[in-house]
């Protein structure tokens, strides 16, 4: 039970608004400047052809990769990974994309909408084979309706904003959603708040309605919320391995989770960044 409960953390890869409304559709990407990205490269033209990279792994592992995983990238774009789970594909700078990770006998994870701004390392992300993913669905989330939407939410800082500790998240309308915080990585009954420290993920909403826009609330004591689209910069923090070579347009894909039928069970994560 202990692993299916570590499962939650469905997603390091993982997996807005602080007291404000942030609906997103895609937004117009932003024209180059002639700047520098992370790493110390130019920064890519829209419409330049760029390059990500990273490494599909099991849940609970810092480097067993998940072999014959698939990255979709959508509009007929695909790249799959090796034995290892390295994975590498291109597409175009500034132009919204968003990423289906699957593999056999795992659950496949949807990851937030982004554009590359140059050459980018996602360094990894972890896949919940589908037992323990579907131990939490039955166990860990209270009346979940398997054909409406699972989604992870991290929050993550920057700047000056020190303790994501206090934050509540709510979706607005919430509709028939709802929400569980997470406590050392484990959902946490009866927690009202995020943990310090929590954000892989700080709490999941689920009973979603499948689409890709969400007003997601956010309210800090003191933090508020980065405002899409986001580009990281070196010194601004965030999620790890994030730089100016990425941009988070503030959308997210979410799915039904396990409806009757399905082959794996489906899951979705986006970060949330807050600052001060």
């Amino acid at each position: 039970m202990l692993k299916a409960m570590r499962s939650s953390l469905l997603l390091a890869f993982p997996f807005v608004a602080l007291a404000c409304t942030d609906t997103v559709d895609h937004v117009a990407p932003p024209v180059g400047d002639g700047g520098v990205v992370e790493g110390g490269g130019a920064e890519a033209a829209p419409g330049t052809p760029v390059n990500q990279k990273g490494q599909v792994i099991e849940l609970g592992s810092t480097a067993t990769g998940v072999p014959n995983a698939t990255v979709d990238v959508g509009n007929g774009t695909k790249a799959n990974g090796d034995a290892k789970g390295n994975y590498t594909f291109q597409v175009l700078a500034k132009t919204p994309f968003h990423l289906t990770f699957s593999a056999p006998d795992h659950t496949t994870v949807l990851e937030q909408e982004w554009m590359l701004n140059g050459d980018f390392d996602r360094k990894t992300t972890s896949l919940p084979d589908v037992g323990t993913t579907n131990a939490l669905l039955s166990g860990g989330l209270a009346e979940l309706d398997q054909t409406k939407g699972v989604l992870s939410v991290g929050l993550f800082l920057t700047n000056a904003c020190t303790d994501e500790a206090g934050a509540t998240i709510a979706l607005n309308p919430p509709g028939a959603s709802k929400i569980v915080y997470f406590r050392s990585g484990f959902p946490a009954k009866g927690a009202t708040d995020v943990a310090t420290g929590q954000n892989t993920p700080s709490a999941i909403l689920y009973n979603l309605e499948p689409g890709d826009s969400f007003d997601i609330q956010v309210t800090h004591p003191s933090c508020t919320k980065v405002p899409f689209p986001y580009t990281p910069t070196a010194t601004s923090g965030g999620a790890p391995g994030d730089g100016p070579a990425i941009t988070y347009t503030g959308k997210v894909q979410v799915d039904a989770a396990n409806p009757p039928g399905a082959t794996a069970p489906k899951t979705s994560f986006i970060r949330i960044f807050l600052t001060k």
